[in-house]
């Protein structure tokens, strides 16, 4: 039992020296890092990854999206009649969306305007 032990000890001992010199390979290429980007030090590559995350919040990424947004649908009464055969066939609302080109709201306003929506209760 005891020489079981002893080279179970071994093994996990060659394990972590394994480890340990992985472990020194990767702390020099992270050291090296801000060099091969361009940056003397450390701080001023963290600095720039701070303002690269500060100009990607969700906000942001939102009124870029917003710029590019398509123009209002006119919703015909061909299209809403489109939308109640859809309906009548079992489709759900994201997949006559995108079977017309619409947004998920435009639908919904439309299957709201044909009474085909249940009302919340409050």
């Amino acid at each position: 039992m005891t020489l079981n032990k002893w080279h179970e000890l071994v093994q996990l001992r060659a394990k972590a020296a394994s480890i340990e010199k992985k472990w020194a390979s990767h702390r020099l290429k992270l050291l090296s890092l801000p060099q091969r980007l361009g940056y003397s030090k450390i701080g001023e590559l963290i600095d720039a990854l701070r303002l690269v995350q500060k100009d990607a919040t969700p906000s942001n990424i939102s009124r870029r999206a917003s710029k590019k947004r398509k123009p209002r649908a006119q919703i015909t009464a061909a299209k809403k009649a489109e939308i109640k055969k859809l309906i009548a066939a079992g489709k759900t609302g994201r997949e006559i969306a995108s079977v017309l080109d619409l947004s998920i709201g435009s639908v919904q306003n439309c299957k709201a305007e044909l009474g085909l929506v249940k009302k919340r209760r409050q």
